[in-house]
């Protein structure tokens, strides 16, 4: 779901000797590691497997990446009709891998593990990772310091460039760590929340109104509210946001009359203030 980030059986020896000897071969890998994601659209012709791609709105045009992906990119797998579902399984996905569920260990109270490296200032960073911010993402000093300043963090991991998202990888952001403590799923349309996550956004005052800014909606108080005096269930479903006091506190709105001025992608939560890494390292360091 939201992206395909993909890597067929075209692999170095080595890679291909491991794969192997972890059970995998040509039609498995291209199938459960790459779901043929990575095949131009003739060879999803001639193999036969362009008809499942179809009944879930693909065609070679949208495949091509020259218009946009169809609504099944944007589902859940409980949102997918029968037959997609079905379509969906020819193609070696199931609910598991369709929606993504994160299989890194995890001892944290967020859902999912907290990219310290983000929260190490600048000029603490390893000189492996600051080249690699710098020259595939595109941070310098003041954009890494003061996180929520940089305009890449209000975009989801799925609609990175190719050049975006090998850096996000390698510095150690995947796509659920990159929406859930950068961007907070604030560029999520409204029909792509499901299960907790809708749970919490609901749980901090969200309707889909305020959230797609409709004309007469305002965001809810939460908006304007401080960790502190949040309810702890407001603080649960921030949480599950990956927010914690720190980054909460720093992206409240000043006063109700900003809620006009907010910029996310979709609506949503906006940033309206920054906090700086070096806050947030200290605080952790302690």
């Amino acid at each position: 779901m939201f992206t395909r980030l993909s890597k067929r059986w075209q692999l170095t020896q080595d890679e291909a000797q491991g794969a192997t000897q972890l059970g995998w071969d040509e039609a498995t890998w291209d199938c459960f590691i790459d779901h043929y994601g990575s095949y131009d659209w003739s060879e999803l012709v001639e193999y036969n497997i362009s008809d499942a791609y179809e009944a879930l709105g693909w065609n070679e045009s949208s495949w091509n990446g020259d218009s946009e992906y169809p609504p099944s990119e944007a589902k859940w797998w409980d949102q997918l009709s029968d037959e997609e579902q079905s379509a969906a399984n020819q193609v070696c996905y199931f609910l598991d891998n369709w929606d993504g569920i994160d299989m890194n260990p995890n001892d944290g109270i967020f859902p999912h593990p907290k990219p310290d490296f983000r929260y190490v200032p600048w000029d603490e960073l390893s000189d492996d990772i600051k080249d690699t911010a710098k020259t595939a993402l595109g941070y310098d000093e003041s954009t890494w310091d003061n996180i929520g300043t940089y305009y890449l963090e209000s975009n989801v991991f799925g609609n990175l460039n190719s050049t975006e998202k090998e850096g996000a990888l390698e510095i150690g952001f995947y796509s659920h760590t990159w929406d859930c403590f950068l961007n907070h799923y604030s560029a999520y349309f409204w029909s792509s929340f499901h299960g907790e996550l809708k749970l919490a956004v609901e749980t901090l005052g969200w309707i889909e109104a305020s959230w797609n800014e409709d004309e007469g909606s305002s965001p809810p108080a939460t908006q304007y509210t401080l960790w502190d005096d949040l309810t702890q269930d407001e603080k649960d479903a921030a949480t599950r946001l990956c927010y914690f006091k720190e980054t909460w506190d720093s992206s409240r709105s000043v006063a109700p009359q900003s809620a006009s001025q907010n910029n996310s992608a979709h609506g949503g939560i906006s940033s309206v203030l920054y906090i700086s890494v070096a806050v947030v390292w200290t605080f952790f360091s302690v």
